[in-house]
């Protein structure tokens, strides 16, 4: 937090100050002990770090710190995405606001990266929870199906393969 702080103030005493309401903020410390908030605790925790991410890839235009930051919004999004969509906005405003006017095609370009990232990654672990929970058995229903591993694989493939061929017109699958 004293790292994000000093460089988005460019202020050491704000840093301090800001890193010491993060930790010893009420909130946090009072609901982190109940079992229902540690997954919203969590996604609370990453938003310095995708905000930090967000920044640095508008500012350096640089694509590795825009696919950090889109695991990070994945890792949001499949753990709550309510909170998820709260941290996006967040992140999202700050960036607007901090971005000077010669950087919007590259804010426009790295949130565009950002949001398909998060939502493709996090694709993947949501189709594959969906489909390994008819595997699972109840009380009530003793079916225990077969899944096939590639189907994990595919639905999040070929929603890529439609989306490179709507903005590219280059399709890998036929």
């Amino acid at each position: 937090i004293f790292y994000l702080s000093r460089t988005l103030t460019k202020n050491s005493t704000a840093a301090v100050f800001a890193s010491g309401a993060y930790v010893l903020s009420w909130f946090i410390t009072f609901t982190v002990y109940f079992q229902a908030y540690l997954s919203n605790f969590l996604i609370y925790a990453s938003l310095p770090w995708f905000v930090l991410l967000y920044d640095q890839a508008v500012k350096e235009r640089c694509l590795k710190k825009a696919l950090g930051a889109s695991l990070v919004l994945a890792l949001c999004i499949t753990t709550n995405p309510q909170v998820a969509l709260k941290v996006a906005f967040i992140g999202g405003g700050w960036v607007l606001l901090k971005t000077p006017s010669g950087y919007w095609r590259s804010m426009l370009k790295v949130s565009g990266v950002i949001a398909l990232g998060a939502l493709w990654v996090a694709a993947f672990n949501i189709i594959s929870a969906i489909l390994v929970r008819e595997e699972a058995l109840s009380v009530s229903y003793r079916r225990n199906g077969y899944t096939d591993p590639f189907t994990f694989v595919i639905i999040p493939l070929y929603a890529l393969n439609l989306l490179s061929g709507l903005v590219v017109e280059f399709r890998f699958l036929r």
